[in-house]
C-alpha cells in the first residue's frame, strides 16, 4: 500500500504550503468586510467549499485514469491549480491589503509588533500534540482513500474515487452543520469550552470509527466507519476555523502570536 510513499508525503507537503497560504489570505479577505466575530461565524461555511472539491476531483479521478493513463489526473488537477493561482495574483488581493493597511495606520490601530516566543512554543507538549494531531488526522489522506480500497478489498479503480469521494462529501456537508452547533454553544459556554469540547468528540469519534474499519474484512462496513470517520473531524475542523478565524485579524496580527504564546505556556 505503501510502495510510493515518497509521492504521497510530496504530495502532502505541497498540499499543505497552499492550505498555510490560503486559509490566512482567506481570513485577511473576509476581515475586510466582517468583524472577527462574525468572520468565525462564516468561514467554516466557506471552508467547506475546499472538501467539495475535493470529492469532485477524487471522484473523477477513477474515471480519468481508467479512459486515459494514471499521469493524467496530475496534469489536468495541476493545470487547474496554476490557472487559479494565476487568477488569484490578477485580483490582487495583496493590493486591498495595503489600502487597509493604509487606512489603519492614520487610524492609528496598528501596533508595534511584540517579539515572538519562538523557544517556549517549539518546547511546549501542547504545541507538539497539536502537531501530533495533525500528522495523525493527514495520515489518513485523501489521497491514501483509493489506495486502501483498492489494495484491501481489490475494488475497481474507477470505483475507488466514488468510495473515497464518499467520506469527504459528507464531511464538507457536517462541518457547516458542526459550527452551528459551535456557534449555539459560545452563547452558553466560553469559546475556549466549546472548541475544546468540539475537537475532544470529534477525535474520539474518530479514533472509534477508524479502529473499526481497521479490522473490518467487509469493504461495505469500511467505507461506512470511514465516512463517519470524516464526519466525525469536522466537529473539530469546524473548531479549528472557528478559533483561526478570531486570533488571524488583519488589524492586530499580534494577537495570533499571543495565542501562540498561550498555548505554549498551557503546560
Amino acid at each position: 500500500m505503501f510502495d510510493d510513499f515518497e509521492t504521497a508525503v510530496t504530495q502532502r507537503i505541497l498540499a499543505g504550503m497552499a492550505e498555510g497560504l490560503s486559509e490566512p489570505a482567506t481570513f485577511g479577505v473576509l476581515n475586510q468586510y466582517l468583524s472577527p466575530e462574525q468572520s468565525a461565524r462564516v468561514s467554516p461555511f466557506i471552508f467547506a467549499a475546499i472538501f467539495l472539491g475535493q470529492f469532485l476531483g477524487i471522484f473523477a479521478t477513477g474515471f480519468i485514469t481508467q479512459r486515459l493513463v494514471w499521469q493524467a489526473p496530475f496534469y489536468i488537477f495541476g493545470g487547474l491549480g496554476i490557472t487559479c493561482a494565476a487568477v488569484s495574483v490578477v485580483f490582487a488581493v495583496a493590493g486591498m491589503a495595503k489600502k487597509r493597511d493604509a487606512l489603519d495606520r492614520n487610524k492609528g490601530d496598528i501596533k508595534e509588533m511584540k517579539n515572538i516566543p519562538v523557544f517556549r512554543i517549539f518546547t511546549s507538549t501542547a504545541v507538539w500534540a497539536s502537531i501530533l494531531l495533525q500528522v495523525a488526522a493527514y495520515f489518513w489522506d485523501p489521497n491514501i482513500l483509493p489506495l486502501y480500497f483498492n489494495q484491501s478489498f481489490g475494488t475497481k479503480i474507477k470505483l475507488v474515487g466514488v468510495l473515497a469521494g464518499i467520506p469527504i462529501l459528507i464531511f464538507g456537508a457536517l462541518e457547516p452543520l458542526f459550527a452551528l452547533v459551535e456557534n449555539i454553544l459560545c452563547k452558553h459556554v466560553s469559546t475556549t469550552v466549546a472548541r475544546k469540547s468540539m475537537a475532544v468528540i470529534g477525535c474520539l469519534c474518530v479514533s472509534g470509527c477508524l479502529f473499526v474499519a481497521a479490522f473490518t474484512s467487509n469493504s461495505v462496513v469500511a467505507a461506512c466507519f470511514v465516512a463517519a470517520a470524516y464526519g466525525s473531524s469536522a466537529a473539530r475542523a469546524a473548531g479549528g476555523f472557528f478559533v483561526d478565524s478570531l486570533i488571524v485579524h488583519h488589524c492586530n496580527v499580534e494577537k495570533l502570536h499571543a495565542w501562540w504564546y498561550e498555548v505554549a505556556i498551557v503546560m
